[in-house]
């Protein structure tokens, strides 16, 4: 059954460029126990062809054991433990809301309405209507709210492979037994593709958080901030200032700046292109700082946390390099939007009537 998830999940590797591809990485209940007793009857004809006619005594104890719980085609297994232990794996879920299914995983946007957050100085700093304000308010701000511990998450690399089934493992880290909010950051190119442009993408990606944010009846928060910078390969005539990605096969690929009249603006670096992770490491900060000051309050222990498939290590940025891509980015400041979403679980209605 993994293996045959797994093939789905390369078939349907890129959503909606192929309306025809299966999105099959969740299944109904009807479709799943179809594939379910498919795939007893095919595992046993292939048990009985490459064992049954060559069974050695020490073997026979074995195969009688195999064979009863596999059953036989005239005297199939019975599902009913196996049934919510695969369902409880491979079943989509489904919300009730006015008696309808509707995605039980909506990705909200909670940027104020005025529009997106625009500019670098204000996804970097923690002024007034800044980015970093908007999280601190809807983090401790809300009924003066106390966490031991927050995640900020690099969604651009941890989310990059199209493969869902390893996030949970990426995320696997020693969180001293602390659930707390989750903070991703990422660029909106994989905003679009990992939650909007992807039916399944919420429940994978909250799911893949369960170690830090604990799952639904701990009600922490998980947010997303998605920062838009444009592309020079975007657009035809591109008139605002925007990034180029350098064209090469090289395992670090460099960006630069270039202005509305085509001015280049910086030299190729590498570090222009993770313009989303110095503003991740600029919410890190943020976090900790506020964890910080009430640790002085009351001598707890709380603490912020950094999530990467990098390695805390690369991932963390000096001063030097905070400052060289400060410099890039507000160069073309105006050009960047940033929105902030949340990620929040509806109840999910089971078969039997009961919510959780």
């Amino acid at each position: 059954m993994d293996a045959f998830m797994v093939r789905l999940r390369k078939t349907g590797a890129q959503p909606r460029r192929d309306r025809n591809a299966p999105q099959l990485y969740k299944m109904p209940r009807e479709e799943l126990l179809r594939q379910m007793n498919g795939f007893t009857n095919q595992f046993r004809a292939m048990f009985d062809a490459r064992v049954l006619g060559r069974v050695h005594t020490t073997d026979a104890l074995w195969h009688a054991v195999v064979s009863h719980a596999i059953g036989s085609e005239t005297d199939p297994v019975k599902h009913e433990e196996l049934i919510p232990a695969m369902a409880m794996r491979y079943e989509k879920p489904a919300a009730i809301v006015d008696g309808r299914r509707v995605d039980p995983y909506p990705v909200q946007e909670i940027t104020p309405r005025s529009g997106p957050i625009v500019g670098w100085e204000l996804l970097r700093t923690s002024k007034e209507g800044s980015v970093g304000t908007l999280l601190k308010d809807r983090l401790f701000g809300q009924n003066n709210e106390d966490h031991s511990a927050v995640y900020v998450v690099d969604g651009t690399n941890l989310f990059y492979k199209y493969d869902p089934a390893q996030w949970p493992a990426e995320l696997m880290m020693d969180r001293n037994g602390e659930y707390g909010p989750v903070v991703i950051v990422m660029k909106h190119h994989m905003l679009k593709s990992k939650l909007l442009g992807w039916p399944e993408g919420g429940m994978y990606i909250y799911n893949a958080l369960q170690e830090m944010h604990g799952g639904v009846r701990h009600k922490n928060q998980v947010l997303i901030v998605s920062i838009e910078v444009p592309s020079c390969d975007g657009v035809p005539g591109q008139k605002k200032s925007c990034i180029e990605y350098e064209k090469s096969a090289v395992a670090e690929r460099r960006c630069r700046v270039v202005g509305e009249d085509g001015e280049r603006l910086t030299e190729w670096e590498h570090a222009v292109c993770e313009y989303d992770d110095v503003a991740a490491n600029s919410f890190f900060d943020q976090m900790r700082n506020e964890m910080n000051k009430k640790n002085e309050e009351d001598g707890g222990q709380r603490d912020a946390v950094i999530v990467t498939s990098e390695g805390a290590g690369k991932f963390l940025k000096d001063v030097d390099a905070m400052n060289f891509v400060d410099a890039a980015m507000m160069a073309m400041s105006d050009a960047i939007n940033t929105r902030v979403y949340r990620l929040q679980p509806l109840p999910v209605q089971h078969r039997s009537g009961k919510k959780s």
